[in-house]
């Protein structure tokens, strides 16, 4: 997220961490974010009790794969927390590794990360097998 400096000179980006407690079946959703993921993800366990949510066995976590991200969502959620890698960061990962691995400005390297980026979960596959 694009952020000012002081006296609103100049521009930094940083990461916005969100955390989202949501259950299909009730009412209300709560959004919390902040630069900080512990931040972010301590609020989420008081929450889930007072909205009568804190008795789930298992919660679902949607990642970018950050540094960090993980370990503050098991610490101040659950243990019992799966996360799933959104594919836009997956893929881009791969892509990153593909490049890496043959070469940014390779043959191989651009090819590996357009079927990566382009042709979705089956290619990276394929990609990765083909180590």
């Amino acid at each position: 997220m694009p952020t000012r400096g002081p006296e609103g000179r100049g521009t930094s980006y940083r990461m916005l961490d969100t955390g989202l407690l949501y259950d299909p079946h009730k009412r209300p959703t709560l959004y919390v974010a902040d630069f900080d993921p512990e931040a972010a993800a301590r609020p989420l366990r008081p929450y889930a009790r007072v909205f009568g949510r804190g008795r789930a066995e298992t919660g679902v976590a949607l990642t970018d794969g950050g540094n960090g991200r993980e370990e503050a969502s098991r610490g101040h959620v659950s243990d019992a927390v799966v996360f799933v890698l959104d594919f836009s960061h997956a893929a881009e990962h791969l892509a990153s590794f593909g490049q890496v691995r043959h070469g940014r400005a390779s043959p191989k390297g651009r090819s590996w990360f357009g079927e990566t980026k382009e042709d979705g979960v089956r290619a990276g596959e394929r990609s990765c097998r083909s180590i």
